[in-house]
């Protein structure tokens, strides 16, 4: 029997400049369905997570492979359960690590303003935040990074949201194969759903010639907020479906990947 929740639509859009692509990237829409504590987040038909609280537990959907994964919610986890999931992920990313032993130090420095302004969406108030952050490379990389999030955060609560709702912590660099030692001051402190958030980022990269600058706009709005009865089955894994597990063989991720390549060619 199906039952009342909220559908949540979501785009994304990416500018760069310059545009890297031949032609600018098209949005993409996710969907958020909303029910009782149960949550189901869809990426375009491409990958859907099923939050089930009372089982403490995600499901991860792939839809191509017709597989799943199931992970921790590591808020509602016992201490045990906790320590085994992450003994479990150190082994798998020290056995696929490759590291040429480097170590280099990154500084990231973040501030967030609140500012005065006050909106509506859908009905519902909003808040509105800034968040400047400044990555400090090393100095033999030749690259420097800073961003600004301009965003407006409903105050809005669920029972199927994510408790506490809060902006994610900003530590993460791509170093390809060095292993980074980041220090962080400052983090985001905003609360509440994004409504409309919007992210200008700015990196400039040492050349032979001097130097360039690569800027991309990400804009993350909500374009729908509806209620209505939701299909029980929304929260449940299909039957056709078969578990995965979450930190496979070196093969099993091999064959995962050729079974996407696969899938890919049959579309075309």
């Amino acid at each position: 029997m199906d039952a009342l929740g909220l559908v949540i639509v979501t785009e994304s859009r990416t500018e760069h400049a310059p545009e890297p692509f031949p032609s600018p990237q098209p949005s993409r829409h996710t969907r958020m369905f909303l029910k009782g504590r149960e949550r189901r987040e869809s990426d375009q038909g491409r990958m859907a997570v099923i939050a089930q609280p009372d089982l403490h537990r995600e499901v991860w959907l792939e839809m191509q492979t017709h597989t799943f994964t199931v992970r921790p919610i590591l808020e509602l986890a016992t201490s045990e359960e906790k320590q085994r999931w992450l003994k479990r992920g150190a082994r798998y990313t020290r056995q696929h690590e490759i590291s040429n032993g480097k170590r280099v130090t990154y500084d990231i420095f973040v501030h967030t303003e609140k500012m005065e302004e006050t909106a509506e969406f859908f009905g519902f108030p909003a808040r509105h935040y800034v968040t400047h952050r400044r990555d400090v490379h090393p100095e033999n990389t030749g690259k420097a990074q800073e961003s600004v999030t301009d965003g407006w955060y409903l105050d809005f609560r669920h029972p199927a949201m994510p408790e506490p709702y809060r902006g994610r912590r900003m530590a993460v660099v791509y170093t390809g194969d060095e292993q980074p030692v980041i220090h962080r001051t400052g983090e985001p402190h905003y609360s509440g759903m994004p409504a409309k958030v919007v992210t200008t980022n700015r990196q400039t990269y040492r050349t032979p010639g001097g130097s360039s600058e690569r800027t991309s706009k990400q804009t993350v709005e909500i374009v729908s907020l509806t209620e209505g009865s939701l299909d029980p089955a929304l929260f449940e894994v299909p039957e056709d479906f078969r578990e995965r597990p979450v930190f496979p063989s070196l093969w099993s991720d091999y064959a995962r990947q050729f079974q996407k390549v696969l899938h890919r060619m049959r579309a075309t």
